[in-house]
């Protein structure tokens, strides 16, 4: 984690991933504080170094300088064109892992250019996502056998893959407030102030698009557990 004045002062590590705070508008610092009011602890960091995730804290966001990055950013723009072992394939989708004796030793992959192999010297690493990884997995013959036998795919490994899938159920309110003109959505309407906030944003690095979309977090736990059952998310724009 990068350090600048912008950041939080509890987050010690060095690294390539940039983690800021996000920009919060009165609506936000007017959630953060009615939390504080009705006894809801602040959790300044919200990471895995509290020792309880209860509490409201400012949104943490991957940005640097309010700038959303990512790991092909931060990992992979500074070094691809000098590190002589690292080759990228852009338009390329693997489409089985390749297993001899029961240990992957490399992956088959499609692109524009038709279909190529590659193996690996000591391993391969899947980075495809909760969605992705699964798939691939039983495409490769790895995953439960019933379902592989279904789809005629020979079941190297019965294993429960994909049977712990578990989704995030969202409930979206939106409230109006007296003060319409604290909303993102609401300045926007205006020609006038979205010119200003291009500019705003352009030159001096601040306004309506230096805001990020969640401004506030507040997580509620039930007694004896550290893991939230709630998850509140303020943002002062609409996000039906």
């Amino acid at each position: 984690v990068d350090k600048n004045s912008k950041k939080p002062q509890e987050d010690e590590l060095s690294g390539k991933i940039s983690i800021e705070n996000s920009v919060t508008t009165d609506i936000g610092n007017a959630f953060i504080l009615a939390c504080e009011e009705n006894d809801f602890p602040q959790n300044k960091e919200n990471s895995n170094k509290s020792t309880s995730n209860q509490g409201v804290s400012v949104a943490k966001c991957i940005t640097k300088d309010h700038l959303r990055t990512e790991s092909a950013s931060a990992f992979l723009l500074p070094i691809f064109q000098t590190r002589k072992n690292l080759t990228i394939r852009a338009h390329a989708y693997v489409t089985q892992i390749l297993m001899e004796e029961n240990r992957a030793v490399g992956a088959q992959f499609e692109s524009p250019y038709g279909s190529s192999r590659v193996e690996a010297s000591k391993e391969v690493i899947l980075c495809g996502g909760a969605i992705n990884n699964p798939v691939l997995l039983m495409l490769s013959g790895i995953g439960p056998k019933d379902h592989l036998d279904e789809h005629c795919i020979e079941c190297i490994k019965d294993l429960p893959v994909g049977e712990n899938l578990q989704d995030q159920l969202a409930v979206t309110l939106s409230f109006q407030t007296k003060h319409s003109s604290q909303s993102t959505d609401n300045a926007l309407m205006s020609v006038k102030s979205f010119i200003k906030g291009l500019l705003d944003y352009y030159f001096f690095s601040s306004g309506l698009f230096y805001t990020s979309t969640i401004e506030a977090i507040a997580n509620e736990c039930n007694e004896n557990e550290d893991s939230p059952d709630i998850q509140y998310l303020v943002s002062s724009r609409n996000l039906n």
